[in-house]
């Protein structure tokens, strides 16, 4: 069996993918110029079945830099809802982030890896979309902190610097 050429590599992974999640995600993409839209919409080329993911959700645009032949890719937060970070960067509604060899991107539970080779034309190229049994990447969780706490130990402190 031949392989495709496939300068364009995505994997997904969700907590709950057995529910049928990635059910109607494609192995393969022929992107040229299009836009890989991703959401749960029914126009959508990866679509998410999850209800927190908004009908479209995001996008993954190729472009071409002025007097150049290799596509690049940005990926655009279509959400006013979800957030988005992409190696680890929140990414605002309507932001867009040009894309990296490799990109780390998490929103509503989703893990998705994005690979990207240098020089990509714009002919024919490929993406090769995969689905992971386990996490991508671990994300170190955010510390919790009571504000109210904080703010009655800086009083604390500033009482203190005072006093003496």
């Amino acid at each position: 069996m031949e392989t495709r050429s496939a300068p364009l590599r995505i994997r997904l992974y969700h907590r709950e993918q057995k529910k049928g999640i990635f059910s109607e995600i494609p192995n393969f993409l022929l992107i040229n110029d299009n836009n890989i839209l991703i959401g749960r919409g029914f126009n959508c080329q990866l679509k998410l079945k999850d209800a927190r993911v908004s009908r479209c959700h995001a996008i993954l645009e190729p472009y071409l830099d002025k007097d150049k032949t290799c596509l690049q890719f940005c990926f655009k937060n279509l959400s006013t809802k979800s957030k988005i970070k992409i190696n680890g960067l929140r990414l605002r509604y309507l932001q867009q982030i040009p894309l990296t060899l490799t990109n780390r991107i998490t929103f509503c539970g989703f893990q998705m890896e994005i690979n990207v080779e240098p020089g990509i034309s714009l002919e024919d190229c490929q993406c090769v979309v995969t689905v992971s049994e386990s996490p991508l990447y671990h994300e170190a969780e955010a510390e919790e902190t009571d504000e109210q706490d904080m703010t009655h130990e800086l009083e604390e402190q500033t009482k203190a610097i005072h006093l003496r």
